[in-house]
């Protein structure tokens, strides 16, 4: 996922590389996860656009702030 804007922190890489070998790939041949889009959403919703609800955007999941991943200058 890529995120620009002018309100983010100074450029920088959020999350992991799993690894490149064949083990390591999704379905072999993706790169795995290693970051859920939506703790990056929930960040970017609430700190930036003001959302106080996000269980209306992304339902059932833990929208726990301190859960995010610090994106968004405060």
């Amino acid at each position: 996922m890529f995120v620009v804007g002018g309100e983010l922190k100074a450029s920088h890489v959020y999350g992991q590389c799993l690894g490149l070998e064949d083990h390591q790939l999704n379905e072999g041949c993706d790169l795995a996860p290693a970051t859920d889009f939506r703790t990056a959403l929930g960040e970017i919703l609430t700190k930036h656009f003001g959302v106080r609800d996000l269980n209306g955007v992304v339902p059932s999941f833990d929208n726990n702030s301190h859960k995010f991943p610090g994106l968004v200058r405060a």
